[in-house]
């Protein structure tokens, strides 16, 4: 979502008992993506995202249209 104020969504995760981890940087993901994976319980990944950055729609739309291809559908 897109919120006037900044929400620590990892801090409400452990507010109600999970673990809570911010990724603040591509670089940071591996690792947070690891420690969420090895942990015991519930973890929430805050992954904060430039609101400016441009989607990669490209791939999902080839991906998409690969699918539908390899489902005998038409593609639109």
């Amino acid at each position: 979502g897109d919120f006037r104020a900044g929400v620590d969504a990892a801090q409400i995760a452990r507010g109600v008992g999970a673990e809570g981890i911010v990724v603040e940087r591509p670089e940071q993901l591996s690792a947070a993506l690891s420690r969420a994976l090895g942990a015991p319980g519930p973890v929430l990944l805050d992954v904060r995202v430039d609101p400016n950055a441009e989607p990669p729609m490209a791939d999902r739309i080839q991906g998409l249209l690969n699918a539908s291809r390899s489902a005998g559908q038409e593609a639109p």
